[in-house]
This record gives C-alpha cells, sequence and structure tokens, in this order.
C-alpha cells in the first residue's frame, strides 16, 4: 500500500492508527435500515431569537454521545469534516451558528456566544430531544476551534454536564481583553479577523 492509497500512514508513519480511528476517518458505516443516520436543520432558542443549527445524529439505535461542535470566528469554518469523522465514529454532533452570524438572528458578542453554546446543551437535554436523536444523556462533549476553543473551555469548566472537551488552536479572548493597550473594540484587528456585515 502506498501513501497515496492510505494518507494516515503517509503523514505519520510512526503513530499506530487503530482500524476504528482510520474507518472513521475514511469509510461511511454499513446503512442500519432502522435506525439510519440524519442531517438535520433545527432551530435553538437563545436569547430571544433561533439559532441556525444542524445536528449529524449517528446509525444505530444508540444511545450515542453527543459533541457539541464550536466554530471559531468568523464562523465560515465550521468543521464540517470533522463532524462528520465524529458521526461515522458512533456520535452525535450538533453545530450552529452564534447569534448575529452567518444568518442566526440577534447580536453578535463573546458573552452572547457563551450563552448559546450553553443553550445549545440545553437543547441537547431536552426529554424529547434525547428520545428523538437516540442521545446518551451521561455522554456529552464540546469541541472548538479558535474563538470556539475558548468558548468550549468556558462553558465546559461551568456545565458538569459537559464529560470531555476538546480545543483545536483555541484563542486565548481572556488574555487578549486583559492587554492593556487594546480596547474591546480593537480585538477584531488584533485577531486578524475581518468583520462581516452582522458580526461585529
Amino acid at each position: 500500500m502506498t501513501g497515496w492509497d492510505n494518507p494516515l500512514q503517509e503523514v505519520r508513519s510512526d503513530i499506530d492508527v487503530s482500524p476504528a480511528v482510520e474507518r472513521a476517518l475514511t469509510c461511511d458505516p454499513s446503512i442500519d435500515q432502522f435506525f439510519p443516520s440524519e442531517t438535520l436543520a433545527c432551530a435553538i432558542p437563545s436569547g430571544g431569537v433561533n439559532l441556525n443549527g444542524v445536528l449529524y445524529t449517528a446509525a444505530g439505535a444508540g444511545p450515542h454521545p453527543t459533541v457539541v461542535l464550536l466554530h471559531g470566528l468568523p464562523g465560515n469554518e465550521q468543521n464540517v469534516d470533522l463532524a462528520q469523522s465524529v458521526r461515522r465514529a458512533g456520535w452525535n454532533v450538533l453545530t450552529f451558528h452564534y447569534r448575529g452570524s452567518w444568518g442566526s438572528p440577534g447580536q453578535f458578542s463573546f458573552a452572547n456566544c457563551i450563552e448559546d453554546a450553553a443553550a445549545a446543551i440545553g437543547w441537547l437535554q431536552r426529554v424529547h430531544h434525547i428520545a428523538d436523536f437516540r442521545i446518551d444523556p451521561d455522554a456529552f462533549a464540546v469541541v472548538g476551534h479558535s474563538m470556539g476553543g475558548f468558548i468550549a473551555a468556558y462553558v465546559a469548566a461551568h456545565h458538569p454536564v459537559i464529560k470531555a472537551v476538546a480545543l483545536i488552536s483555541a484563542a486565548d479572548l481572556a488574555r487578549l481583553a486583559r492587554a492593556p493597550s487594546i480596547k474591546p473594540s480593537q480585538l477584531w484587528t488584533r485577531m486578524s479577523a475581518p468583520a462581516l456585515a452582522c458580526t461585529y
């Protein structure tokens, strides 16, 4: 087998990748005719508005552990490739856009992002959602990328229902906010993230 046939071995030949991880990265599971995987649009109430979300449900009867995947700023990268791989591994994955970003109504702010992530976790914990989406109520995790990493760390520290957290290139917004020479309005420039319509 060459590196082109198996890119995982080409990238890091010194790491032993388990067959389960390799399958989650490269192959769809068998179709479960009774409990198929689904991609569902959802509206998550937060701060008086409904956030645009997508729930990727895993195949099988479950119950399934569930990840809330938190995107960075400005949110045009939602790490959907990661969501698909995690779902292939048997987990449900919820992604959403924070208030004031990418079509979700409301005002964007870092404080609102924290509230929105907490609202998403609460939405998943609703009794009918646990049953309908085959959610394991004792197996919630948050994964955050960039700004979403900061949000994930904060939410995991304040919500005991979260059993695991992963941060991908997490932004340290607290450090930036404490910098004496930076005003909060300058965080956009400091983080090298241009403001998009409705995201400032």
